[in-house]
């Protein structure tokens, strides 16, 4: 089926329309031309009395010439099968409930500072470019599973409340969790990083599953803590692996890994069984 082209102003339109009348905004099987911005949706609502309860503007002390811009998003947003044509900034959204399933982003995606209190649903989506995540917070369950992301992408001092799914997702770039909190279940199963792989400093309250993964690139665990058991059953690091300065609180599973390069676990603590076998 032949997707429907629309512009930047037909989305602001419609998105704005469902939010006056509180009804779920839904887009399916179209192109979008044009730059989405959270900030131009702030603009064109902020003197609507109506919804202006929906916005809270305050300026940050240390860049007095700037402001962080807060969307609450009160209404579902489902859009399915859509490929962005350019930017999409989302920075200081607020997210009731979502569904972004099998999208395209042909541009820079910026999500930095969002708030999920609904499943965070990114499943069969393409990042072309850059994708930046930090400092996001995921009250629910978010799941990328079988994305791909081409660039870059940052999820940096994010959280995950709940269950976080990158299961088949595939990493052609740096990807970067470095100080995230993961307190549910971290399924990266089957997943493949192309290159370097920043996981350091992140604390899993939860159970971790990285079998079957292929780390391409410098893989760096340093400095966390699995305060539960972790599987790496089968994986391949091509690239050196550093696990340095960490502590396994529950099982650490690494039977049939294959470790290419140096493998560096010096001041790592197992406070149970560790599983090396081939």
């Amino acid at each position: 089926m032949e997707k429907k082209i629309i512009t930047d102003e037909e989305f602001y339109k419609k998105f704005i329309e469902c939010l006056k009348n509180k009804k779920d905004f839904k887009l399916t099987n179209c192109i979008i031309e044009g730059d989405i911005a959270a900030v131009e949706i702030y603009n064109r609502i902020r003197d609507n009395s109506i919804l202006k309860e929906l916005n809270n503007l305050k300026e940050e002390k240390e860049y007095t010439l700037f402001a962080e811009i807060t969307i609450n998003i009160d209404i579902k947003i489902h859009i399915i099968n859509v490929e962005f044509n350019g930017n999409f900034e989302s920075f200081g959204y607020v997210f009731k409930d979502h569904e972004f399933i099998k999208l395209e982003f042909n541009r820079e995606v910026d999500f930095r500072n969002s708030v999920f209190n609904g499943e965070a649903d990114f499943r069969n989506t393409i990042f072309d470019k850059e994708a930046d995540f930090r400092s996001s917070v995921f009250n629910k369950g978010a799941d990328f599973g079988n994305s791909i992301f081409g660039k870059e992408v940052d999820f940096r001092n994010s959280t995950f409340k709940e269950r976080a799914v990158f299961r088949n997702t595939t990493f052609n770039k740096e990807v970067d969790f470095r100080s995230s909190v993961f307190r549910g279940e971290a399924d990266f199963r089957s997943s493949v990083f192309k290159e370097r792989a920043v996981l350091r400093n992140i604390i899993f309250n939860n159970e971790v599953d990285f079998s079957d993964s292929t780390f391409d690139g410098l893989a760096i665990f340093s400095d966390s803590t699995f305060s539960s058991d972790i599987d790496f059953r089968s994986s391949v690091f091509n690239k050196e692996a550093i696990f340095s300065e960490l502590v396994f609180e529950g099982l650490a599973v690494f039977d049939e890994s294959v470790f290419n390069k140096e493998a560096n676990f010096r001041n790592t603590t197992f406070n149970k069984e560790a599983d090396f076998r081939s």
